[in-house]
Formats: C-alpha cells, sequence, structure tokens
C-alpha cells in the first residue's frame, strides 16, 4: 500500500503552513486523501512533489491562476511534458526580463547625466535619448513583426514594411510565397529566444520547428519603417 503523509508533517518538511496546502487544494491544484469526514487530511507522494513543484514555481513569480494555466495547458496538450511548458513560460518571462533591464538601465543612465553634468549635458544628449527611444519603438516592431509571422499573419507583417519600398519591392501576393517557401525550407517558427539591438538593427533570435539551434532573423530599419530583412544568408532589401 502506498505510504500516506499527513498535513502536518508535509507543513513541517517544507517550511510551509497547513492553510497554504488547504488553499492549493481548494484552487484544485493537489488532492489529499481523507479516511473518514472528521480525520486529517492525507497525501501521496505524487502529491507532494506537486506542492513542491508550485512552490518553485510561486519563487519564480508565478501567481495561482497562471500555475492553473499551466497544468490546464499541459493536461491539454499530450505532446508535452509539464516541465517543458514551465521551462518555455520561464524562457518567456527571461526574455521580458532581459527587456525590462535595459529599459532601466537607459533610465538610470539619463538620471545620472542630469545628476553630473546638469541641464546642460542633458541639453547636449537630447539627441542621444531620441535613438534610444527609436530603437525601443524599432525593437517592438521587430517583435510584433515576429509574432505575426509566428501566427501566419502576413498582411499585418506587411504593413509594417517601407511604403516606398512595397510599391517597389513586392506586392502582398509575391511577399507570402516568399515566406511561406522559407518555411518550408527552414521550418516554421515557433518562438522568439532572445532580442538583440545593434544602432538601426534588431536581431530576433528563433526556434524554428525543422533546426535544432536558435535561428536569426534580422531587421533593418530607416526610422520605424523596416527597409530590409535577413533571415539566415537570405537579404531582401526592400530599398531596391
Amino acid at each position: 500500500m502506498e505510504k500516506l503523509i499527513s498535513i502536518s508533517e508535509i507543513s513541517k518538511e517544507l517550511g510551509i503552513s497547513s492553510r497554504t496546502l488547504r488553499y492549493y487544494e481548494e484552487e484544485g491544484l493537489v488532492n489529499s486523501i481523507r479516511v473518514s469526514e472528521h480525520s486529517a487530511r492525507l497525501y501521496t507522494f505524487q502529491e507532494i512533489e506537486k506542492v513542491k513543484e508550485m512552490l518553485k514555481l510561486r519563487s519564480f513569480g508565478f501567481k495561482i491562476k497562471e500555475i492553473k494555466d499551466l497544468y490546464r495547458i499541459n493536461k491539454n496538450n499530450d505532446n508535452k511534458n509539464l516541465s517543458l511548458v514551465i521551462k518555455e513560460q520561464i524562457e518567456q518571462r527571461q526574455i521580458q526580463l532581459d527587456n525590462n533591464k535595459q529599459k532601466l538601465h537607459n533610465i538610470e543612465r539619463a538620471i545620472t547625466l542630469i545628476q553630473e553634468d546638469g541641464e546642460e549635458a542633458l541639453n547636449l544628449r537630447e539627441n542621444e535619448g531620441e535613438v534610444i527611444l527609436e530603437q525601443e519603438i524599432q525593437e517592438k516592431i521587430a517583435i510584433e513583426c515576429t509574432e505575426y509571422m509566428i501566427a501566419k499573419q502576413f498582411h499585418k507583417f506587411y504593413d509594417y514594411l517601407s511604403s516606398t519600398g512595397k510599391n517597389k519591392f513586392i506586392p502582398i501576393n509575391n511577399f507570402v510565397v516568399i515566406w511561406k517557401d522559407l518555411f518550408e525550407r527552414y521550418g516554421e517558427f515557433e518562438k522568439i529566444t532572445a532580442v538583440e539591438t545593434v544602432e538601426d538593427e534588431i536581431t530576433i533570435l528563433l526556434r524554428l520547428s525543422k533546426l535544432d539551434m536558435e535561428f536569426p532573423l534580422k531587421y533593418m530599419f530607416h526610422g520605424k519603417y523596416i527597409i530590409a530583412i535577413q533571415i539566415g544568408e537570405l537579404i531582401f532589401d526592400i530599398r531596391i
């Protein structure tokens, strides 16, 4: 017979309160066994492992609702185990965290300039601040465009191309055909793994379905418009 562990033993072992365990149970995240209506709650080894997993997720900043969503996603997807689903969610959070760190760095840098050099230095560096803001807009556009490609919403992607370039370079139907051909060759875009910014170039690192490696998709901008796209060794110069 499988060994059962009482709620008080689990509380002591994991350093959490009995109330927390009961709350997890009320939310449908764990299940206990009760011999009778008034007996103490008992838990199997598998349920204890689930509690440990939830505590780890909570330490990463996941809310109870988000944890419930993870379990629901896992239940609805027979091809993925829970650890893979969690790993993907953590990777997405890491990307968001890295982007927020870069924005925080820019803010801290601006504050330092004000403190060290005063208003005069701030005016001298006004153009630099505009460049930083423009890069943030370009990065946002590059991420949105890539997400449109992941979702195969080609028309929305197309809207971000330079209007002059679109008229000279390629009509929408041909544009869609080119990307579908790329998907056939390299595999479909599955997810964004990282974002790199250098001046007017934004590189999105992607996971593709046919490649066991990160794959770069580079956007070149003029202001807020995409003027060239490079995927692997292929370059589409929309300025031509």
